[in-house]
């Protein structure tokens, strides 16, 4: 795997607590040593000080350009993909599982959005994202950054065939629940009803693709104004992780 460079407060502090992560070496600015003060005093990774940190990178290596100033915070982190969990990894868990929600994201490539969505999906107790291998983005420091800390704490799976993904799910309790602006069973008056429930989120512009669609059990659309079409998908699905969240709690 090879090394990259994540960035921010958040991003960098749950890497660091992540026995998972694989660290090379640790960037910070002076502002920084306090925040930082504990893992400087037992660290085994190389940890460079710096007044202006930014300088002692290439920002395109960083996967930065120079005007953004205020995304990495003086923080820097060098580190590895994780390794991510597979469907088989997690299975008993989800087999064990009486009352869960899982996130399914079909063919949602923007990494901004991914990793918004992986911020509201632990915010709001899922237990693992599925995406599939093909058209999904892998990690990148924009995911990373835009989870804001969950990447570390929410098992991310990719899989071959999200179909078949969910005929597995389907084998152990799980409801496949679409979500569509094209059905009239709302959001609210239904999610009482799953206690194990997958909800699956399509692209803006095409929603869930056909042979997904046939998977599903049932779909919901969440109820707003008319004057709206739709929401950005990471809106859309920290709105329905909410909403199951509420009821599960």
């Amino acid at each position: 795997m090879s090394k990259y460079w994540i960035y921010g407060r958040h991003s960098v502090l749950s890497a660091l607590e992540n026995p998972e992560r694989i660290k090379h070496k640790l960037v910070i600015g002076d502002d920084n040593v306090t925040l930082f003060s504990r893992y400087l005093e037992n660290s085994n990774i190389p940890v460079v000080i710096s007044a202006n940190p930014a300088n002692t990178l290439k920002m395109e290596d960083v996967g930065l350009r120079s005007s953004d100033v205020t995304a990495h915070q003086n923080i820097f982190l060098q580190t590895e993909p994780l390794i991510q969990s597979s469907l088989e990894s997690i299975y008993s868990t989800l087999s064990d599982s009486t009352s869960s929600l899982i996130i399914v994201l079909d063919q949602i490539t923007d990494p901004r959005n991914v990793g918004a969505i992986i911020r509201s999906a632990a915010a709001f107790g899922a237990i693992a994202i599925i995406m599939p291998c093909h058209k999904s983005p892998m990690e990148t420091a924009t995911m990373v950054k835009s989870a804001s800390g969950a990447f570390e704490k929410l098992p991310i799976v990719y899989v071959p065939n999200l179909v078949r993904a969910m005929g597995d799910l389907k084998e152990i309790g799980y409801w496949i629940i679409g979500f569509s602006s094209h059905t009239d069973m709302l959001l609210n008056n239904k999610c009482n009803e799953y206690k194990k429930a997958a909800l699956v989120f399509g692209r803006e512009d095409k929603g869930v693709r056909r042979l997904l669609t046939e998977t599903c059990d049932l779909f919901l659309k969440i109820n707003m104004c008319d004057s709206v079409e739709s929401l950005n998908v990471s809106n859309a699905v920290a709105v329905a992780a909410h909403a199951f969240y509420g009821h599960r709690s």
